[in-house]
């Protein structure tokens, strides 16, 4: 026996980035993590990612992790981490705004409210192709890109600081207001 839920996803009233910034203390480009880190979230399978990423070359050096649980980093990854904890719903818009790009980590997704949420604030999202659903949401709005292992991610970070990577997250916007509200 099962049952199908539906479920629409807020739209805020206005994403601040320069809020954000302020308040956190966050400077130059950043991804970000919003959700529970936790091994089901693939959260600590992140971290030794981005750091890969950032020893690849990537351009986007700090990872702002926000959202329940304990945050236990290796040393090297302390200095390109910035845990900001539990966000409330404002600020954790505002982050999304501010970011280079909003990772999903998961290949366990079913649905990821995090995108629809980082697309919403018109945020570039770079998702785990692991999990068919986000990569599936990923084609189906033209928005984003995906990836399979640290190398591509640099690749999808390189991607998120180019100056058409914000048209992305405009499609994204648009498919979220289409299909989930």
């Amino acid at each position: 026996p099962h049952a199908v839920v539906g479920s629409g996803v807020d739209v805020p009233e206005r994403a601040d980035p320069d809020r954000f910034r302020a308040r956190y203390g966050v400077r130059g480009p950043f991804a970000l993590y919003a959700g529970r880190r936790e091994a089901g979230k693939a959260f600590s399978g992140l971290v030794d990612d981005f750091l890969a990423a950032v020893d690849g070359g990537a351009p986007v050096r700090t990872l702002v992790v926000a959202g329940p649980g304990e945050v236990s980093l290796p040393e090297p990854a302390r200095r390109h981490v910035v845990d900001v904890g539990l966000l409330p719903p404002r600020d954790r818009d505002d982050a999304m705004a501010a970011a280079t790009a909003v990772l999903q980590p998961s290949p366990y997704e079913s649905f990821s409210r995090t995108m629809m949420e980082a697309w919403l604030a018109g945020a570039f999202v770079i998702a785990n192709r692991g999990s068919a659903v986000s990569a599936w949401h990923c084609a189906r709005a033209g928005a984003g890109a995906t990836y399979g292992d640290p190398a591509e991610l640099a690749d999808a970070l390189r991607r998120a600081t180019e100056p058409d990577a914000r048209a992305d997250g405009a499609r994204g916007r648009a498919y979220v207001l289409a299909e989930y509200t």
